[in-house]
């Protein structure tokens, strides 16, 4: 039971807690708590358990969801679901815990009565009273000294635990500066931003001065840098689709200097890192005279780590960007092919992906002629299983639409050959859908997989169209079982003999069969069990 496992202390001041983080005369807030009442009610908070000070359940949801609710640091708490906030599953997981203590309901006549509370210390303001601005709406330096101060102030407040660091950035101090925004909106994507990229910067500068395990950065960081990746993506994505006023290009040119923050040279992250700085280019930074700038100013810092220690591969991919936003494909794959390692391929996706969203057929030529080069090294190249097969379906998802729109099937056949193993399943489908049966059996060979390992409707097909491209699959599958040497093999390579026989009689090609059968017989006389099967089978001597 929870109340022989939590004190009534500890939930009392988890809930003043809560009381403080969500406020009762906020429409949001009193929309969250019903909402997360309403899953309490439901019974649909299961599998509670605590570990320490942590009570962990799943909630269902529409989809269920996992929830660690931290008891003593309600901020530290998470669920599995995209709110950016303390959110209904976290909520309806904490009634249940305050249920085993107390009433519900008491909680929630305490909560409304805390409106009262929160509106008595709010000053009255007059009409004359001027309200103090935290920064000019419209300067980028106004509001990045803002989101220093405010820094400054997250700072004194937080804990030494480097664990929790980067769950409290995200949580307290990134959230509070997105609550801050202004309210026009193109204005408010920016703001957030470089919200972001504020937010990016000083988790990347805290992995600087702190070693953490691949476990800690695993589980404690990169899910806090993802969130950021996407949602600073986001926000430039949603500018850049829209007219700009005037007056934002003043902004844009001083947001430049910012998203030099990206460059940070620590190892942790750099893919993603220039992923956001792509896509900020791509989508908000393509005048002209800009990418010049940059193009000089990189090419600088280049030069000037030509001989140094800290790694130059960002400021070559940032600089082959510049190429690629000129149009210039060929200088653009010379400079991210000077980095020569495999692990540069997926740099490659974004521009890719660029040149697919915008139908750019002609233009991918030069980069999926590139990739194919690099393909082999890649696969050979140290990889677990799971991340090659996540890397060949976005290879192979990227190269669909433009195999299709720009008739060049062979460049996916080519992709998929390079890609096996991990690529089988994509090639099994495309040899079996274009009745290329040869090259499926051959397919199958490669892999190791044996006859019956395959629906007997799929068989049946490819015997009614060209029987004869399963003989030598069959070949493979009985000389597989019987390399195994035991009674149950030689048994299950009988079944397939009498299936090959069957073959053979359909093609007229007996004799080819009783040579067949004769050389396997001999070949294995050593065998006992094998060749009282194949007595038994009355295979022998017909």
């Amino acid at each position: 039971m929870l109340q022989d496992v939590l004190a009534k202390e500890q939930v009392v001041n988890c809930a003043e807690k809560i009381k403080d983080l969500l406020a009762p005369d906020n429409e949001k807030d009193r929309i969250l708590v019903n909402k997360g009442l309403l899953l309490y009610r439901q019974g649909n908070v299961y599998n509670v358990n605590v570990e320490e000070d942590v009570v962990n359940a799943r909630v269902q949801d529409v989809t269920p969801f996992d929830v660690s609710l931290d008891m003593d640091f309600i901020q530290f708490s998470e669920c599995t679901c995209t709110a950016e906030r303390f959110c209904r599953h976290q909520l309806a997981v904490f009634f249940s815990v305050y249920a085993a203590v107390d009433r519900v309901g008491s909680f929630l006549e305490e909560w409304k009565r805390s409106r009262t509370k929160s509106v008595e210390n709010i000053a009255i303001r007059t009409p004359n009273t001027k309200i103090i601005a935290k920064y000019e709406e419209k300067s980028i330096a106004s509001w990045i000294d803002f989101f220093e101060k405010e820094y400054t102030s997250f700072l004194q407040q937080r804990t030494h635990d480097d664990n929790y660091f980067f769950a409290s950035l995200y949580h307290r101090y990134y959230a509070n500066l997105k609550s801050e925004a202004p309210t026009q909106l193109e204005l408010k994507r920016l703001f957030t931003m470089h919200a972001g990229l504020t937010t990016m910067a000083k988790m990347n500068e805290h992995l600087i001065d702190i070693s953490m395990s691949s476990y800690g950065m695993d589980n404690y960081v990169t899910p806090y840098i993802h969130h950021l990746v996407d949602d600073i993506i986001e926000q430039a994505e949603l500018l850049g689709n829209v007219t700009l006023p005037f007056i934002f290009d003043s902004l844009l040119q001083e947001s430049i200097e910012k998203v030099h923050t990206l460059f940070i040279p620590i190892n942790h992250f750099k893919y993603d890192r220039m992923t956001v700085y792509r896509v900020i280019w791509s989508k908000l930074l393509q005048k002209k005279q800009w990418v010049d700038i940059e193009r000089s100013w990189l090419q600088t810092r280049l030069d000037e780590r030509e001989n140094a220690d800290a790694k130059a591969d960002l400021y070559v991919i940032a600089l082959a960007h510049m190429e690629f936003l000129d149009k210039n494909d060929k200088d653009a794959i010379s400079l991210y092919s000077q980095l020569d390692d495999p692990a540069a391929l997926p740099y490659s996706f974004t521009w890719l992906i660029q040149l697919a969203d915008k139908k750019a057929w002609a233009r991918m030529d030069p980069w999926v002629n590139d990739m194919l080069t690099k393909l082999d090294k890649y696969i050979a190249s140290s990889h677990s299983y799971d991340q090659s097969r996540t890397m060949t379906r976005k290879i192979l998802h990227l190269l669909t639409e433009y195999s299709s729109e720009s008739n060049k099937d062979d460049k996916y056949v080519e992709a998929m050959e390079k890609l096996l193993p991990y690529s089988y399943y994509e090639y099994d489908d495309y040899l079996y859908t274009h009745e290329q049966y040869k090259k499926w059996v051959d397919l199958q060979i490669l892999v190791g997989f044996a006859v019956d390992e395959h629906d007997r409707y799929t068989l049946k097909e490819i015997e009614e169209k060209d029987r004869e491209v399963l003989l030598p699959y069959y070949h493979y599958s009985i000389m597989k079982l019987v390399k195994l040497k035991n009674r149950q093999s030689y048994k299950q390579a009988i079944k397939f003999l009498k299936k090959l026989r069957a073959h053979y009689r359909k093609l007229k090609r007996e004799n080819d069969w009783n040579i067949y059968i004769n050389k396997l017989a001999t070949s294995n006389k050593r065998l006992r069990a094998f060749q009282e099967e194949l007595r038994k089978g009355k295979l022998l001597h017909e």
